[in-house]
């Protein structure tokens, strides 16, 4: 079965669609919330909810599945949403090759290596967060990582993290993420983060230092 996770901070109505939505899914039997918002009260009868006092960062997404009881997890955002049979397709792909990153949405370096080219279908190096289906094993070893990119962490804590994540579990198992055309609704995303103008320039300078740090 399948624990389910998802980060919240200020798009409610959408939490509690998703939550509502995917709970009904029969491979999904636990679904976690993280609250980073301590302005909102969450309440999901639906879900387990983290309630912090302060924002945490965005790491915190790797944090839930430590205390999830399942092995497989299903990394989401709040700002997406899809049928059954994306979940169920998913959980089949993750079956034949559980080592991979499973997931509806991929990233390639561009061919003058900047970050980056979309992927659709296929292998990609990176795998966004967004929707994506993995071991939780990879959640306890991101943590070990996660400091030799410190550095680089000046905008939003932790954004990122999903380069991390993707470049640590190609070098831990030599395999690209495998990216699905599935299907799936864009959600409202009011209050989405506004990055800086050098948002590319600095999701560039992860991707090659991870990169260099895996020896890919």
């Amino acid at each position: 079965m399948v624990t389910a996770v998802m980060l919240s901070w200020k798009r409610e109505d959408n939490v509690k669609q998703i939550v509502s939505e995917l709970s009904k899914y029969h491979l999904i039997d636990e679904f976690i919330v993280w609250n980073n918002n301590p302005d909102i009260d969450l309440d999901l009868k639906d879900a387990k909810v983290i309630q912090t006092s302060g924002d945490m960062g965005l790491y915190t997404r790797f944090i839930m599945p430590i205390l999830a009881k399942n092995q497989v997890i299903l990394n989401l955002d709040d700002d997406l949403i899809f049928p059954e049979s994306t979940v169920n397709a998913l959980y089949e792909s993750y079956q034949k090759e559980p080592d991979r990153l499973h997931s509806l949405f991929g990233r390639n370096p561009s061919p003058d290596n900047t970050y980056a080219e979309i992927i659709q279908e296929g292998e990609a190096e990176i795998s966004l967060t967004r929707c994506c289906l993995y071991n939780r094993q990879y959640a306890l070893e991101f943590f070990k990582y996660k400091d030799l990119f410190t550095s680089l962490q000046h905008e939003t804590f932790g954004n990122g993290e999903d380069i991390i994540f993707s470049y640590m579990v190609y070098h831990l198992t030599g395999k690209k993420s495998k990216i699905h055309r599935l299907e799936h609704l864009n959600l409202p995303e009011p209050f989405a983060i506004q990055y800086r103008a050098n948002h590319k320039a600095f999701r560039t300078e992860l991707m090659i230092m991870c990169k260099k740090h895996f020896g890919l």
